[in-house]
């Protein structure tokens, strides 16, 4: 799905990417067979494997007939999504109180990078936890963002706070991009 994934970057770890990747997927997945539950059941364990299930069921798109011919792990994860999106919905009636994520993982402003960029020395120099930089920044294989290919960029994010720092510092002709 055009993700770019080398020994620099794995743009499957980036979450806007890939979740916009993972649902024109499931979009298409739910035009080829029609309803969500088996368009998710071909997301878990493939197409091949719900195209035999289809023809062992005589032909059937309903998940809950074909379910019998699919792998353990797929039986069970459509009622775990299930249940999964039941508690998003209905954490309240259960007593659950969802954990708030921190201010710097809420509050956050990216911007576009030109160079090469050390992330143990940008954590440094900016004085924030390193961990929080590689997790705001998942996308990065190693310690560092790497040169981008001439006319391109790579992207940055930082907690709200830290972004003009970030900008002061180190005199950046990078444009926030969110």
């Amino acid at each position: 799905y055009g993700l770019n994934i080398n020994r620099h970057i794995d743009e499957r770890r980036d979450i806007i990417k890939s979740t916009e990747k993972a649902t024109d997927y499931l979009q298409l997945l739910y035009e080829t067979y029609g309803n969500w539950t088996t368009a998710l059941a071909a997301y878990n364990c493939g197409t091949g494997r719900i195209n035999k299930a289809i023809k062992k069921s005589g032909g059937s798109k309903d998940y809950w007939t074909i379910a019998e011919h699919l792998p353990t792990e797929t039986k069970k994860y459509i009622p775990r999504f299930i249940a999964a999106m039941y508690l998003l919905n209905y954490y309240y009636h259960h007593n659950l109180n969802p954990i708030q994520m921190s201010d710097d993982m809420r509050y956050t402003s990216t911007v576009k990078i030109f160079n090469k960029t050390d992330l143990k020395q940008l954590s440094e120099d900016l004085e924030i936890d390193y961990k929080l930089v590689r997790l705001l920044n998942p996308v990065y294989v190693k310690d560092h963002i790497p040169n981008p290919e001439e006319d391109d960029y790579y992207t940055l994010t930082l907690p709200d706070h830290k972004m003009i720092a970030y900008i002061d510092k180190y005199n950046s002709d990078g444009y926030l991009v969110y």
